[in-house]
Protein backbone atom coordinates (compact mmCIF):
# COMPACT_ATOMS: atom_id res chain seq x y z
CA UNK A 1 0.00 0.00 0.00
CA UNK A 2 0.97 3.25 -0.36
CA UNK A 3 -0.55 7.06 0.55
CA UNK A 4 0.62 9.66 -2.33
CA UNK A 5 0.13 13.71 -1.09
CA UNK A 6 1.05 15.93 1.76
CA UNK A 7 2.60 14.30 4.78
CA UNK A 8 0.40 11.71 6.51
CA UNK A 9 -2.55 13.54 8.07
CA UNK A 10 -4.17 11.87 11.27
CA UNK A 11 -8.79 12.72 11.01
CA UNK A 12 -9.45 12.83 14.48
CA UNK A 13 -12.17 10.32 15.50
CA UNK A 14 -12.78 8.80 12.41
CA UNK A 15 -13.75 4.98 12.67
CA UNK A 16 -13.47 2.17 9.67
CA UNK A 17 -16.66 0.91 9.66
CA UNK A 18 -19.25 -0.16 12.26
CA UNK A 19 -18.52 -4.12 12.55
CA UNK A 20 -14.51 -3.23 13.09
CA UNK A 21 -12.49 -1.75 16.28
CA UNK A 22 -12.50 2.00 15.82
CA UNK A 23 -9.83 2.57 13.56
CA UNK A 24 -8.23 6.07 12.54
CA UNK A 25 -8.14 6.02 8.39
CA UNK A 26 -4.71 6.82 7.31
CA UNK A 27 -5.32 8.84 4.08
CA UNK A 28 -5.75 12.36 4.73
CA UNK A 29 -8.50 14.23 2.25
CA UNK A 30 -5.32 15.54 0.17
CA UNK A 31 -3.92 12.24 -0.16
CA UNK A 32 -4.64 9.39 -2.75
CA UNK A 33 -3.85 5.39 -1.51
CA UNK A 34 -2.71 3.13 -4.21
CA UNK A 35 -3.64 -0.65 -3.30
CA UNK A 36 -2.65 -3.86 -4.98
CA UNK A 37 -6.20 -5.49 -4.77
CA UNK A 38 -6.15 -8.29 -6.63
CA UNK A 39 -3.24 -11.40 -6.92
CA UNK A 40 -0.25 -11.31 -8.85
CA UNK A 41 3.08 -13.12 -9.50
CA UNK A 42 4.36 -10.88 -6.85
CA UNK A 43 1.76 -12.20 -4.07
CA UNK A 44 1.89 -8.40 -2.53
CA UNK A 45 -2.15 -8.54 -2.20
CA UNK A 46 -3.36 -6.02 0.34
CA UNK A 47 -6.87 -4.24 1.13
CA UNK A 48 -7.55 -0.06 1.30
CA UNK A 49 -7.47 1.43 4.36
CA UNK A 50 -11.11 2.39 4.23
CA UNK A 51 -14.30 0.82 2.80
CA UNK A 52 -15.89 2.62 -0.66
CA UNK A 53 -18.69 4.54 1.10
CA UNK A 54 -16.64 5.24 4.79
CA UNK A 55 -17.40 8.76 5.67
CA UNK A 56 -15.52 11.51 7.54
CA UNK A 57 -16.49 14.95 8.93
CA UNK A 58 -14.18 18.11 8.98
CA UNK A 59 -16.16 20.63 9.78
CA UNK A 60 -18.45 22.17 7.49
CA UNK A 61 -17.58 19.78 4.68
CA UNK A 62 -18.37 15.71 4.73
CA UNK A 63 -16.01 13.32 2.57
CA UNK A 64 -16.94 9.51 1.43
CA UNK A 65 -14.26 6.91 0.61
CA UNK A 66 -14.20 6.24 -3.59
CA UNK A 67 -12.01 4.30 -6.15
CA UNK A 68 -10.88 5.72 -9.51
CA UNK A 69 -11.72 4.14 -12.48
CA UNK A 70 -9.67 2.11 -14.95
CA UNK A 71 -10.59 4.06 -18.16
CA UNK A 72 -9.58 8.14 -17.20
CA UNK A 73 -7.45 9.78 -14.65
CA UNK A 74 -9.67 11.44 -11.68
CA UNK A 75 -9.62 15.79 -11.78
CA UNK A 76 -10.21 17.93 -8.95
CA UNK A 77 -13.30 20.20 -8.97
CA UNK A 78 -14.97 18.48 -11.61
CA UNK A 79 -18.72 16.43 -10.80
CA UNK A 80 -19.11 13.16 -10.79
CA UNK A 81 -21.59 10.65 -10.72
CA UNK A 82 -22.14 7.00 -10.70
CA UNK A 83 -21.00 4.42 -13.40
CA UNK A 84 -24.14 4.59 -15.83
CA UNK A 85 -27.58 6.05 -15.93
CA UNK A 86 -30.41 3.62 -15.33
CA UNK A 87 -33.19 2.34 -12.75
CA UNK A 88 -29.90 0.46 -11.35
CA UNK A 89 -28.07 3.31 -11.25
CA UNK A 90 -24.07 1.66 -11.65
CA UNK A 91 -22.71 -0.74 -14.01
CA UNK A 92 -22.48 -4.48 -12.45
CA UNK A 93 -25.79 -5.17 -10.25
CA UNK A 94 -27.62 -8.41 -9.54
CA UNK A 95 -30.77 -7.70 -10.15
CA UNK A 96 -34.08 -9.83 -8.53
CA UNK A 97 -31.94 -12.35 -7.42
CA UNK A 98 -32.51 -15.49 -5.01
CA UNK A 99 -30.30 -16.78 -2.74
CA UNK A 100 -28.64 -19.76 -2.85
CA UNK A 101 -29.81 -20.89 0.30
CA UNK A 102 -31.46 -19.39 3.10
CA UNK A 103 -30.45 -16.87 5.40
CA UNK A 104 -30.73 -17.39 9.05
CA UNK A 105 -31.45 -14.46 11.32
CA UNK A 106 -28.39 -12.99 13.11
CA UNK A 107 -26.02 -13.79 10.50
CA UNK A 108 -23.55 -11.44 8.86
CA UNK A 109 -23.60 -13.71 5.61
CA UNK A 110 -25.72 -14.70 2.87
CA UNK A 111 -25.42 -16.36 -0.23
CA UNK A 112 -26.97 -14.67 -3.78
CA UNK A 113 -27.09 -16.46 -7.04
CA UNK A 114 -25.35 -14.05 -9.75
CA UNK A 115 -23.96 -14.54 -12.89
CA UNK A 116 -21.21 -16.34 -14.16
CA UNK A 117 -19.13 -13.54 -15.48
CA UNK A 118 -18.63 -12.16 -12.10
CA UNK A 119 -15.06 -12.96 -11.10
CA UNK A 120 -13.82 -10.00 -8.62
CA UNK A 121 -13.87 -10.06 -5.42
CA UNK A 122 -15.34 -7.64 -3.24
CA UNK A 123 -17.53 -6.22 -6.43
CA UNK A 124 -20.18 -4.70 -3.95
CA UNK A 125 -17.98 -4.14 -0.94
CA UNK A 126 -19.32 -0.47 0.13
CA UNK A 127 -22.42 -1.21 -1.99
CA UNK A 128 -25.98 -2.57 -0.97
CA UNK A 129 -28.12 -5.01 -0.10
CA UNK A 130 -31.85 -4.81 -0.54
CA UNK A 131 -35.08 -7.02 -0.60
CA UNK A 132 -37.16 -6.92 -3.94
CA UNK A 133 -39.07 -9.43 -3.01
CA UNK A 134 -40.15 -10.04 0.90
CA UNK A 135 -41.38 -12.80 2.18
CA UNK A 136 -43.34 -10.21 4.68
CA UNK A 137 -44.06 -6.70 4.42
CA UNK A 138 -41.98 -6.90 7.98
CA UNK A 139 -39.12 -8.56 6.54
CA UNK A 140 -38.32 -5.29 4.05
CA UNK A 141 -34.38 -4.29 4.51
CA UNK A 142 -31.66 -2.55 2.94
CA UNK A 143 -28.02 -3.80 3.93
CA UNK A 144 -24.67 -2.33 3.73
CA UNK A 145 -22.32 -4.98 1.89
CA UNK A 146 -18.71 -5.19 3.90
CA UNK A 147 -17.14 -7.74 1.01
CA UNK A 148 -18.36 -10.07 -1.70
CA UNK A 149 -16.66 -13.08 -3.14
CA UNK A 150 -16.37 -14.34 -6.96
CA UNK A 151 -19.57 -16.41 -8.24
CA UNK A 152 -18.57 -19.62 -7.46
CA UNK A 153 -19.84 -22.67 -9.51
CA UNK A 154 -22.08 -25.33 -7.93
CA UNK A 155 -23.37 -28.21 -10.51
CA UNK A 156 -24.24 -25.22 -12.84
CA UNK A 157 -25.40 -22.33 -10.26
CA UNK A 158 -23.29 -19.81 -9.10
CA UNK A 159 -23.48 -17.65 -6.07
CA UNK A 160 -21.34 -15.16 -4.46
CA UNK A 161 -20.85 -15.09 -0.39
CA UNK A 162 -21.80 -11.73 0.84
CA UNK A 163 -21.19 -9.97 4.31
CA UNK A 164 -22.85 -7.52 5.39
CA UNK A 165 -21.46 -4.40 8.01
CA UNK A 166 -24.44 -5.78 10.29
CA UNK A 167 -26.24 -8.97 11.18
CA UNK A 168 -30.04 -9.94 9.45
CA UNK A 169 -32.53 -9.07 11.65
CA UNK A 170 -34.89 -12.02 10.38
CA UNK A 171 -34.13 -14.81 8.29
CA UNK A 172 -34.37 -14.38 4.30
CA UNK A 173 -35.59 -17.67 2.48
CA UNK A 174 -35.14 -18.44 -0.95
CA UNK A 175 -38.33 -16.98 -2.05
CA UNK A 176 -37.30 -13.83 -1.08
CA UNK A 177 -35.17 -12.12 -3.77
CA UNK A 178 -32.06 -9.68 -3.31
CA UNK A 179 -30.59 -7.02 -5.04
CA UNK A 180 -26.71 -5.95 -5.18
CA UNK A 181 -26.09 -2.59 -6.09
CA UNK A 182 -22.19 -1.57 -6.07
CA UNK A 183 -21.83 1.56 -4.08
CA UNK A 184 -21.71 4.94 -6.37
CA UNK A 185 -18.46 5.74 -4.75
CA UNK A 186 -16.63 2.54 -6.64
CA UNK A 187 -15.02 4.10 -9.77
CA UNK A 188 -17.44 6.87 -10.90
CA UNK A 189 -17.59 8.72 -13.92
CA UNK A 190 -17.99 12.13 -14.92
CA UNK A 191 -20.94 13.60 -14.71
CA UNK A 192 -23.82 15.38 -17.15
CA UNK A 193 -27.26 16.49 -16.78
CA UNK A 194 -29.63 13.62 -14.68
CA UNK A 195 -28.28 10.23 -16.32
CA UNK A 196 -27.24 8.57 -12.79
CA UNK A 197 -26.95 9.19 -8.81
CA UNK A 198 -24.80 12.42 -8.04
CA UNK A 199 -21.63 11.17 -6.28
CA UNK A 200 -19.55 14.45 -5.47
CA UNK A 201 -15.98 16.51 -6.51
CA UNK A 202 -12.27 15.42 -5.81
CA UNK A 203 -10.40 17.32 -4.06
CA UNK A 204 -6.97 16.62 -5.73
CA UNK A 205 -5.83 15.19 -8.89
CA UNK A 206 -6.04 10.55 -8.58
CA UNK A 207 -4.21 8.49 -11.66
CA UNK A 208 -6.93 5.97 -12.95
CA UNK A 209 -6.70 2.87 -11.56
CA UNK A 210 -4.38 0.11 -13.56
CA UNK A 211 -4.54 -3.25 -14.49
CA UNK A 212 -0.69 -4.70 -15.14
CA UNK A 213 0.43 -7.61 -17.66
CA UNK A 214 0.83 -10.00 -14.77
CA UNK A 215 -2.86 -9.73 -13.73
CA UNK A 216 -1.90 -7.65 -10.87
CA UNK A 217 -4.81 -4.88 -10.15
CA UNK A 218 -3.62 -1.34 -8.42
CA UNK A 219 -6.46 0.76 -7.29
CA UNK A 220 -6.12 4.52 -6.33
CA UNK A 221 -8.96 5.20 -3.64
CA UNK A 222 -9.69 9.34 -2.44
CA UNK A 223 -12.06 11.06 -0.65
CA UNK A 224 -14.51 12.90 -3.16
CA UNK A 225 -16.10 15.74 -0.92
CA UNK A 226 -20.03 15.43 -0.86
CA UNK A 227 -21.10 18.53 1.20
CA UNK A 228 -19.51 22.06 2.20
CA UNK A 229 -17.76 24.85 0.32
CA UNK A 230 -16.02 23.21 -2.37
CA UNK A 231 -14.28 24.40 -5.99
CA UNK A 232 -16.33 23.38 -8.97
CA UNK A 233 -16.23 23.80 -13.05
CA UNK A 234 -18.68 25.79 -14.32
CA UNK A 235 -19.92 25.52 -17.52
CA UNK A 236 -21.70 29.53 -17.33
CA UNK A 237 -21.45 32.47 -14.94
CA UNK A 238 -23.10 31.67 -11.42
CA UNK A 239 -25.35 33.87 -9.58
CA UNK A 240 -24.43 33.99 -5.51
CA UNK A 241 -27.24 31.92 -3.70
CA UNK A 242 -28.62 30.55 -6.95
CA UNK A 243 -28.75 26.76 -6.84
CA UNK A 244 -26.34 24.74 -9.12
CA UNK A 245 -27.24 21.13 -10.79
CA UNK A 246 -25.87 18.46 -13.36
CA UNK A 247 -24.68 20.73 -16.49
CA UNK A 248 -24.73 19.10 -20.05
CA UNK A 249 -20.90 18.83 -20.54
CA UNK A 250 -19.22 15.97 -18.39
CA UNK A 251 -17.62 17.47 -15.03
CA UNK A 252 -19.49 21.23 -15.19
CA UNK A 253 -22.48 22.05 -12.93
CA UNK A 254 -24.67 24.63 -14.45
CA UNK A 255 -27.05 27.30 -12.76
CA UNK A 256 -30.53 25.64 -11.38
CA UNK A 257 -33.14 27.90 -10.92
CA UNK A 258 -35.05 26.82 -8.03
CA UNK A 259 -36.38 23.50 -9.18
CA UNK A 260 -35.14 23.47 -13.23
CA UNK A 261 -32.49 20.82 -12.21
CA UNK A 262 -33.10 17.71 -9.86
CA UNK A 263 -31.14 16.61 -8.17
CA UNK A 264 -29.53 20.44 -6.76
CA UNK A 265 -25.71 19.74 -6.39
CA UNK A 266 -25.77 23.43 -3.84
CA UNK A 267 -25.72 26.99 -4.24
CA UNK A 268 -22.74 29.44 -5.14
CA UNK A 269 -21.28 31.02 -2.80
CA UNK A 270 -18.55 32.79 -4.95
CA UNK A 271 -18.76 33.15 -9.09
CA UNK A 272 -16.07 33.28 -11.60
CA UNK A 273 -16.22 33.84 -15.43
CA UNK A 274 -18.24 31.06 -17.68
CA UNK A 275 -16.32 27.77 -18.09
CA UNK A 276 -14.21 28.56 -15.04
CA UNK A 277 -14.17 27.92 -10.97
CA UNK A 278 -16.47 28.98 -8.75
CA UNK A 279 -17.05 28.20 -4.72
CA UNK A 280 -20.20 26.14 -4.17
CA UNK A 281 -21.96 25.18 -0.80
CA UNK A 282 -22.37 21.79 -1.79
CA UNK A 283 -25.62 19.58 -0.70
CA UNK A 284 -25.26 16.15 -1.96
CA UNK A 285 -24.81 14.07 0.91
CA UNK A 286 -24.70 15.10 4.18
Amino acid sequence: MAVVGLPYVQVPGASRSEKHDATAFKVGIYQYENVQTAGSTTGAFSYPSATIGDKIILGERVFYYARAGTSANVYPGQYYQAQIAGAAGNANNANNAAPYVAAVAGSYTIQVTCSSNVTETNLWSGGWMNIVNPAANTTVGTFRIYSTTPCANNAGTFYTTVTLFDPLPFAIPTTANVSLTQSKYDRPALGNNQTAAPCGVPLIYVPQSNNTANTATFDNYFWMQTWGPATVLANAVFVVGQNVGPGAESGKMANAANSAFIPILGRTMRVQGANNWALVDLTIAP
